[in-house]
């Protein structure tokens, strides 16, 4: 098995990898996130998603819990849910709609 996250395809699909901010109502952590996402074929809707490298101050506000956030990146801002940490402690980030980084032109 194969744990390693694949760069995203130019033809496939969008992503970002590198620092972000994530923003809650109450606390602001700066961690390495990567992120991808494609426009889903059935309702056309940009879904996004990916993890958020492991982090001490991550873990112990969300203690394995769901919340909502504001992820920023220097391309841009977006709501986000956090929750679901895999097996070494990286918390999932999903997204829809417009991503907090940059698309592709599709032209």
């Amino acid at each position: 098995m194969n744990n390693q996250v694949d760069e995203p395809t130019p033809d496939t699909e969008d992503g970002y990898r590198g620092i972000a901010t994530i923003e809650f109502d109450c606390l602001t952590i700066d961690v390495e996130v990567t992120l991808h996402g494609h426009p889903q074929p059935i309702d056309g809707i940009y879904r996004w998603y990916g993890r958020a490298a492991k982090d001490a101050r991550l873990s112990e506000h969300l203690s394995g819990r769901k919340a909502t956030a504001t992820i920023h990146t220097a391309d841009g801002s977006a709501q986000a849910a956090v929750g679901e940490p895999d097996v070494w402690d990286r918390y999932r980030i999903i997204g829809r709609n417009h991503p907090p980084y940059r698309l592709t032109d599709p032209t």
